[in-house]
């Protein structure tokens, strides 16, 4: 049919032809609903990982135990320096204070002090009563059990999640035991945290505590068995080592110590 230019009426449509554009509409309406989607789950992401950090406190100038109660939620490796500051004092801690880290991360702190000895350490008289340690970080519980003339043994368990913490103790807390004794604390290996690769120091010929207490501020574990000594000379000090000098662990691994009897 011929159309004049005065003709309104609409030209007929093709039978079973849909609404105009439709198929357009449908791709930019999904791909606008995948795009909000995915930022939804960004923004969420973002949010869960700001919330698992926390800011590490200042702790120079504390004592060494205060230090460690500040930084529970930490991994605390603890390096000792000579100073004027009075022994046990902390010096210097990396990363400085207001840093954010996740819950577990190793905060390194300076503590006045010969490397390697526990300044406070003080040669009991008579039974003592073991403290409770559980919930403190292993390298100030493994300190506080030497002052007080025990052995402490230490061995990782994979559950926790705060780093280094002591899970459990045994002998449990009260009980009375004579200097030398060992107690055994469980030390969380939080899964979640990836773990360092350390090299394994040369303990042997030195002091019994003093080699625990170096083998544990560097990040390792301790277990010890004693063994007559050759010599007098040699009694109360390292006269074996496994893993030997030099091999490179993860941190927390176990160094097995022999001490002359």
């Amino acid at each position: 049919m011929r159309r004049t230019r005065w003709d309104l009426t609409p030209p007929p449509r093709a039978r079973n032809a849909g609404p105009p554009d439709m198929a357009v509409v449908r791709d930019w309406r999904f791909w606008g609903a995948l795009a909000a989607a995915v930022a939804v789950l960004v923004l969420a992401v973002i949010l869960l990982v700001g919330d698992d950090e926390t800011s590490v406190p200042s702790v120079v100038g504390l004592e060494e135990g205060a230090a460690g109660e500040a930084l529970a939620e930490f991994s605390t490796q603890i390096e000792r320096q000579r100073s004027p500051e009075p022994p046990g004092t902390v010096i210097g801690q990396d990363p400085d204070a207001g840093a954010a880290l996740e819950s577990g991360a190793v905060v390194t702190v300076t503590v006045s002090g010969q490397p390697g000895t526990d300044p406070l350490a003080e040669e009991p008289a008579g039974p003592v009563e073991v403290p409770n340690v559980v919930g403190r970080q292993y390298v100030l519980a493994g300190a506080s059990l030497e002052q007080l003339g025990l052995v402490p043994d230490t061995r990782m368990v994979e559950r926790g999640d705060r780093w280094g913490a002591v899970l459990a103790q045994r002998p449990p807390a009260g009980t009375a035991l004579e200097a030398g004794d060992h107690i055994e604390l469980d030390v969380a290996l939080a899964t979640a945290t990836e773990r360092l690769d350390i090299p394994i120091p040369d303990l042997v010929g030195e002091a019994a505590a003093q080699a625990r207490a170096q083998a544990r501020e560097l990040g390792f574990t301790t277990r010890t068995t004693e063994r007559e000594s050759p010599s007098a000379d040699v009694a109360g000090t390292v006269l074996e080592q496994r893993p030997t000098e030099g091999a490179t662990v993860p941190e927390l691994s176990l160094i097995r110590l022999v001490v002359g009897a």
